[in-house]
């Protein structure tokens, strides 16, 4: 289910997935079974997987976000960073490029 005025560069989406308003995907991008609010963009190569995103979250290029992992509001994930499994980031929150972010 995709919102109004998003622009999806044909992301690859498998299974469920929910994408709000005012969203931008880039290219190569893979989507599994995770629910997008609006005003999210999503940079080129990024894999999100099993995931909630908050609003107006910006994803850098090649991210990686594992399932169970939850992603607060307003928050900025630079470039090729990955995110482990079941991980929760606080809202407005920056996570610097080439990033590893695991549970505890």
């Amino acid at each position: 289910m995709t919102g109004r005025q998003c622009i999806l560069r044909k992301p690859d989406i498998r299974g469920f997935a929910v994408i709000g308003n005012d969203v931008e995907i880039g290219r190569n991008v893979k989507i599994e079974r995770s629910v997008i609010f609006s005003g999210v963009t999503i940079g080129d190569g990024a894999e999100i997987k099993e995931t909630i995103i908050g609003e107006n979250v910006r994803i850098g290029k090649g991210v990686v976000i594992q399932p169970g992992s939850v992603v607060g509001d307003n928050t900025l994930i630079e470039d090729f960073s990955k995110i482990g499994s079941n991980v929760k980031i606080w809202v407005e929150s920056r996570i610097g490029k080439e990033s590893i972010i695991l549970p505890d």
